[in-house]
């Protein structure tokens, strides 16, 4: 088992609306500040050398509304955006992770 550091997820230019947190060996990023798009939302997790949060398996979901919860008094946007879009074309149905892979009814997890 590799030693993780936090010091690996403290980009140097992180502004105070921008929480960083490790967890299972990667680094989650929450910006709290006012929203945009999925597209530049996913560019600034990109500037980072990072991604909008996807393939969501495991603990991960729990840990991730944990802390959406903890910090919700803080969170400035209305929407909370993840790596997940729909393909192209009006009457499309199927949903891709931002890495390409397809989503099944069964991995996206429902909240109240």
């Amino acid at each position: 088992l590799k030693e993780f550091s936090i010091d690996r997820c403290s980009p140097a230019a992180l502004s105070n609306n921008v929480d960083v947190v490790p967890f299972n060996q990667m680094c989650y990023e929450f910006n709290l500040g006012s929203g945009g798009s999925f597209e530049h939302a996913r560019l600034k997790c990109q500037e980072n050398k990072g991604d909008l949060v996807h393939g969501l398996r495991g603990i991960i979901p729990t840990f991730l509304i944990g802390e959406l919860e903890r910090r919700r008094d803080k969170i400035k946007a209305q929407l909370i955006w993840i790596g997940v879009k729909k393909d192209p074309g009006l009457t499309s149905r199927t949903w891709r992770w931002v890495n390409g892979k397809k989503i099944v009814k069964h991995s996206i997890v429902h909240t109240k």
